[in-house]
């Protein structure tokens, strides 16, 4: 129930690229293009891909808020707020035309409302605390599922000629049942493992059950672990590395235009990652017990593998490839998330779990407003750019090393 959710509201951005063409055919924004207004052309597409760039930074930016509002009011309320966020952005974009423009502004609701649905579901791992990796890897995969949202989307507009306004009416209709849900599965407060220690004396009839003294203050604790070393190395790499996905998904239509030319090709290879993105999120999601079981230096460095690998493709060009590249993308790209949850659940706990993954979450998407502006002058621009971004992301990439280089030599 809990994936499901997650799957169908936690992150609409991600599907993007099947929900593109579909616009397109739609025209919206046609206004940019005249004469055609069922073609694409730079400004439009730039359009198009600034309303991407927006929506995916304020998933990212507002899991700040939904995390401290997790923590102090618990997990139905804080589901309700962000169902509510994602059904106005739906009917907006649904009732949204040439003479009522509001398709960026109700995206970047469902994009909002997001984070709110989807960490009201986090604290299912702390009923598991011995495999907190693999359950969070689970639920972060669920993430990537929301790109199908989009694909079945794509298949009912030109399978079954149904018109955006009456797909985006359906999703809004789907929200208010997932609301009603929550009465049912959402608990009030986050489950709270009780903790004990007993202390045994041979010399006893008896153990002695001792319970831990109180622990410090929220705020305290909050503060001591923000200012921790090993949280302002992930507030500083994971952001990076949600600014280079978030990258990949608003220009991968460009960077495929510069394998091959052929349009058929490319909306085929862009079918391709809108399938393998969600898939394979949750069919790698047992990637989480490298955590579980060998621990968070492992996981990193299998992450810069993959992420490497991927941006050395994106400089080779070979079409084929793409393929490779699609799969590396749809298992790093969610696995920034897991990464970043089980870091903290690690490193941190739970008691401010909320707050210290939003934090990490508003510095991702803060990066993501400066992005819109680089991908207008990379879109807009010559392509070589796309290949010193590429070789920008592999160093990036691999000054993730860090971590686990000083935690096993120094």
């Amino acid at each position: 129930m809990y994936m499901l959710v997650a799957s169908l509201t936690a992150g609409v951005n991600i599907g993007f690229a099947q929900l593109y063409p579909v616009l397109i055919d739609s025209g919206v924004f046609a206004s940019m293009c005249p004469g055609t207004p069922t073609q694409s052309c730079p400004e439009r597409d730039s359009a198009l891909s600034k309303m991407l760039e927006i929506g995916a930074a304020l998933n990212i930016l507002v899991q700040a808020p939904s995390g401290a509002l997790l923590d102090f009011v618990g997990p139905r309320i804080t589901c309700w707020i962000g169902l509510a966020t994602s059904l106005a952005g739906s009917l907006l974009f649904a009732y949204s035309s040439s003479t009522f423009n509001a398709y960026t502004v109700g995206f970047a609701l469902m994009n909002a409302g997001g984070p709110f649905v989807f960490l009201s579901i986090f604290p299912v791992a702390t009923l598991f605390p011995y495999n907190s990796g693999f359950v969070m890897a689970l639920l972060n995969g669920s993430f990537s599922a929301c790109a199908l949202l989009f694909v079945i989307f794509n298949k009912m507009y030109y399978s079954l000629n149904i018109p955006v306004k009456t797909l985006f009416l359906g999703y809004s209709v789907l929200i208010g049942v997932i609301a009603v849900c929550t009465f049912f599965f959402w608990p009030w407060r986050k489950w709270v493992i009780p903790t004990f220690t007993i202390e045994s004396n041979h010399n006893e009839s008896e153990s002695n059950i001792q319970i831990p003294e109180e622990p410090k203050s929220y705020w305290a604790t909050l503060k001591k672990n923000i200012l921790n070393l090993h949280f302002l190395y992930l507030i500083i790499y994971i952001p990076t590395m949600v600014s280079m996905g978030n990258f990949y998904l608003g220009t991968s239509t460009y960077q495929l235009a510069l394998v091959t030319s052929h349009k058929d090709q490319i909306d085929l290879y862009n079918q391709i990652l809108g399938y393998l993105l969600p898939t394979l999120g949750i069919v790698m999601a047992p990637l989480g017990l490298i955590v579980d079981k060998l621990g968070i230096n492992y996981a990193i460095c299998f992450f810069v593998a993959v992420s490497c690998i991927c941006h050395i493709i994106g400089i080779v060009r070979n079409l084929p490839l793409q393929i490779v590249r699609f799969v590396g993308f749809s298992i790093y790209y969610p696995y920034t998330f897991t990464l970043s949850s089980v870091f903290i659940a690690d490193k941190f706990g739970f008691e401010t779990y909320g707050f210290q993954f939003g934090l990490v979450a508003l510095v991702s998407g803060t990066l993501g407003f400066p992005l819109t502006s680089l991908v207008d002058y990379i879109v807009l621009g010559p392509k070589v750019y796309y290949d010193w971004l590429n070789i920008i992301w592999i160093v990036c990439t691999l000054a993730g090393l860090i971590y686990p280089l000083n935690t096993v030599f120094i």
